[in-house]
């Protein structure tokens, strides 16, 4: 067979799975590549994206240690809106009470 630079594959998600993740797995010519997956309810709350997921707690500048306190950014689809921080209930490791700062609506739709 003839080598390419790329491939392109064009693969229709499978209408009998239900919502949740899932890892595909490719076997082409003795290779075998696996990515992941995952179909979601359109209408659901859901996590969409975040970030500062992975941040340094603290950092030694000129011999001195500094506390950090970075924020997390989450953005979150069909959430109620209108709701305050007093609304929203966060931990870590279901034992450490995390703090909401801000709750902001970024896009309104008009209920049908």
């Amino acid at each position: 067979y003839a080598s390419a630079d790329s491939l392109l594959l064009e693969i229709p998600h499978p209408h009998t799975r239900h919502a949740g993740h899932y890892q595909v797995s490719i076997m082409l010519f003795g290779y075998t590549m696996t990515f992941d997956y995952e179909l979601y309810d359109v209408n659901a709350v859901r996590l969409q994206s975040s970030a500062g997921t992975r941040v340094p707690i603290s950092a030694l500048v000129y011999g001195r240690k500094y506390e950090l306190q970075q924020l997390v950014f989450v953005s979150v689809a069909n959430f109620p809106q209108t709701l305050g921080v007093s609304d929203i209930v966060a931990d870590m490791d279901a034992e450490t009470a995390v703090e909401i700062q801000a709750v902001q609506d970024t896009t309104t739709c008009v209920p049908a």
